[in-house]
């Protein structure tokens, strides 16, 4: 029987459902952005090879990337003590609380069109993962249970923060978003 996803395995299975429905987008599954000694973030590894643009009079990719990060994560405490069964630990399975966040960048070098595009973008986004409960993870798998039988379900996609800001040179539409997922670990 295949076990609980890790959060490894779910930011890649979040990379799998929104690949198909972003086909422009520059998916990446872990934090990429740095910045240099005066605070200016390096854009250039959120530029989508399958998005380009004429900026400023020249050709280059648009930044167009989702980057999905584990946030942490929490854990149900056990059950009480069953003193008629002298058992002295919950039964069954220890809920864990997956929590990711999940940053959209989109570069807007014309203005209102753009944001319109952005705001299409992220609306596709929220609308797969809370289509998605199990975010598409086989209940199972050549007759056993597969890692969707683990999942409990999501909080579905929350998005606190949509905006623009200047990144260096360019303008970019920034989404911040956050999505709890819950995972069953057996209890040995």
């Amino acid at each position: 029987m295949a076990g609980p996803p890790t959060a490894v395995e779910i930011k890649e299975q979040i990379k799998t459902l929104l690949t198909p429905i972003l086909p422009k987008t520059l998916i990446i599954p872990y934090w990429v952005l740095t910045a240099d000694d005066n605070g200016k973030i390096d854009v250039e590894v959120l530029r989508s090879p399958a998005d380009p643009i004429t900026y400023q009079g020249s050709a280059e990719y648009r930044v167009n990337a989702l980057m999905i990060s584990e946030a942490a994560f929490s854990q149900s405490p056990p059950g009480p003590p069953d003193a008629t069964r002298r058992i002295n630990a919950g039964a069954g399975a220890n809920i864990i609380t997956r929590h990711f966040r999940l940053w959209y960048f989109f570069q807007d070098p014309t203005g209102a069109q753009n944001e319109n595009q952005f705001s299409t973008n992220v609306e596709l986004m929220r609308s797969t993962l809370n289509q998605n409960r199990k975010l598409g993870f086989a209940d199972t798998v050549g007759f056993i249970a597969g890692p969707g039988a683990w999942i409990d379900g999501h909080d579905k996609l929350q998005g606190p923060l949509m905006l623009p800001e200047s990144m260096g040179d360019v303008i970019t539409f920034v989404f911040e978003g956050r999505l709890a997922v819950r995972v069953r670990e057996g209890l040995s």
